[in-house]
């Protein structure tokens, strides 16, 4: 049974700030000493990253502040990992980050975007860190799947990608689920995670992600009494809601042009589309104001400032740094190998 929001957070673990050295920078990768980051940080496509994002974050007016502010918060007690790294394009995911004086979105292949988001996506996936149905799983590994799946359904392209990974993360046992990472895995998509060094999404027309999913789905329902996860029924009420919400698929956004990954690019209307499938298969779905209550009740009762706007902006330019060097890593790795096989040949 999904537990409540209040449940959720009673029971969440104590954040001090001897914690957060380690939520801000999650993924330590040996190849990257004091030596290395000291020199990653004198290129100045990652001191005019760093430099822009501070600028941004200081030039946010008081309600899109708060709400970042909030979300941070939020996703550090909830998941115990920043936002920037729940949406971070090292764990396959984009989102349409603001860029120069006009808030533009970053274009050409320089760098991830500052990840400084618009209001109503802010505030989407804040919804969303806060759903007991995504918040009582302990970590975030089952928003990341559901949000790529929402991106997946809208796709005229039928994308198929490696979910294995990923589904081992979230922890949850369904054969529906499982036959279907089997199935991706075999059509052509990727074994490593999306995201990861040579990461890809594999373009099928024959079939559409979600009659691939339906297609596990009836068989399953004949023999197990009309049983099936709930994290099964959620992904076919998502991929109905999408086809609801958005009768005409769309071209898979790709940001190859900025990033050699290849990324699920989410928006705010996919924010609301996983809201919504969460809230027609949750046991006791609560309503956006019972869930703001809430959390203001427990946010009063919490001691650490982690909302404070001076601690916001310095976790996030430290995890932003984070970001930037494990780009540049992967880059440096990606040229050395591809220096290597000229070499070869």
């Amino acid at each position: 049974m999904t537990r409540t929001l209040d449940q959720v957070l009673a029971e969440a673990p104590i954040i001090d700030l001897v914690d957060l050295p380690s939520l801000l920078r999650p993924t330590q990768i040996p190849t990257i000493t004091p030596d290395v980051k000291a020199r990653y940080d004198e290129r100045p496509e990652v001191s005019e990253s760093l430099r822009k994002c501070q600028a941004l974050f200081n030039g946010l007016n008081p309600t899109l502040l708060a709400a970042v502010c909030k979300l941070w918060k939020s996703s550090i007690v909830v998941y115990r990992e920043t936002p920037l790294w729940l949406m971070s394009p090292h764990r396959g995911l984009c989102c349409p980050g603001r860029w120069g004086e006009t808030g533009q979105e970053q274009q050409a292949a320089d760098m991830i975007a500052p990840p400084l988001w618009g209001l109503d996506f802010v505030n989407g996936l804040n919804d969303l860190v806060l759903h007991p149905f995504f918040a009582s799983r302990g970590n975030g590994a089952f928003l990341r799947l559901s949000l790529q799946f929402a991106v997946a359904f809208e796709s005229l392209e039928n994308p198929v990608w490696s979910i294995s990974a990923l589904l081992r993360e979230t922890g949850v046992q369904c054969p529906v689920l499982n036959l279907l990472s089997v199935d991706m895995d075999k059509s052509g998509g990727d074994t490593r995670p999306v995201g990861g060094t040579g990461g890809r999404i594999t373009a099928r027309t024959q079939l559409s992600l979600y009659h691939r999913l339906l297609r596990y789905h009836r068989p399953f329902l004949l023999v197990n009494n009309n049983v099936i996860s709930i994290e099964a029924k959620f992904l076919l009420k998502l991929g109905e809601e999408v086809a609801r919400r958005m009768p005409q698929p769309q071209r898979l956004r790709d940001p190859q042009g900025r990033d050699p990954r290849h990324l699920f690019y989410v928006q705010a209307q996919n924010l609301e589309h996983v809201y919504a499938a969460a809230d027609t298969v949750s046991e006791n779905p609560q309503t956006r104001e019972a869930t703001s209550r809430s959390w203001a009740q427990f946010n009063e009762s919490m001691r650490l400032p982690l909302d404070a706007p001076v601690l916001v902006g310095i976790c996030l330019q430290y995890a932003y740094r984070h970001e930037l060097h494990l780009l540049q890593a992967f880059r440096d790795a990606a040229a050395t190998s591809g220096a290597v096989r000229e070499n070869d040949a």
